[in-house]
């Protein structure tokens, strides 16, 4: 779910225990259970992706288009997956260049989602041909709530899987302090 205002645009990801695998509404899960052997929050580039330099520092990525003055900048500023150590990496293969929030990778398990103690992640990303708005991304928990602001936008999302169709009852979208409704 996204609120967005001009070049910023600030993002939750909110996991459920019911619902569809890798397609939406070809593969139900079933007993809560996905297999896993990659699972990520990505960014994703495509064309001519060798004209794009990226510095990281931890969640923050700056990538920056060598031929033109445009920059994009993306703040993983929450990531949670159970008990699983989530990490940050650039990737590049071909014509395409990714920034990740790697929640897990190694070899194929059962994830039982309702058993995750908390998962949600939270990134923003800005664009401009300038200078950055140097508006920093916050993200705090609260009770069992990840709520992030990114100047004028807002986010909260619960912190819980919940059963598919409860995760519209737990997210909030702000902008400019009017609730923003996003299309379902």
């Amino acid at each position: 779910y996204t609120v967005q205002d001009k070049g910023r645009a600030l993002t939750t990801t909110s996991f459920t225990s019911t619902g569809c695998d890798t397609h939406c509404g070809l593969d139900p899960i079933k007993d809560s259970t996905i297999k896993a052997k990659d699972m990520r929050v990505r960014y994703l580039f495509e064309g001519a992706v060798d004209a794009l330099d990226v510095v990281q520092d931890g969640s923050t990525f700056v990538i920056t288009h060598k031929e033109s003055n445009v920059k994009v900048k993306i703040v993983y500023s929450h990531a949670k997956f159970g008990k699983f150590d989530v990490r940050y990496e650039v990737f590049r293969s071909g014509n395409t260049l990714s920034v990740d929030a790697v929640l897990y990778s190694g070899e194929e398990i059962d994830i039982h989602l309702n058993e995750l103690e908390k998962a949600g992640v939270v990134s923003s990303i800005e664009m401009t041909d300038g200078e950055f708005s140097g508006i920093e991304t916050l993200a705090s928990l609260e009770e069992d709530k990840i709520v992030s602001t990114f100047g004028n936008l807002k986010v909260s999302v619960s912190e819980n899987v919940v059963p598919q169709g409860k995760q519209y009852d737990t997210i909030y979208l702000e902008r400019d302090g009017v609730e923003y409704k996003p299309a379902f």
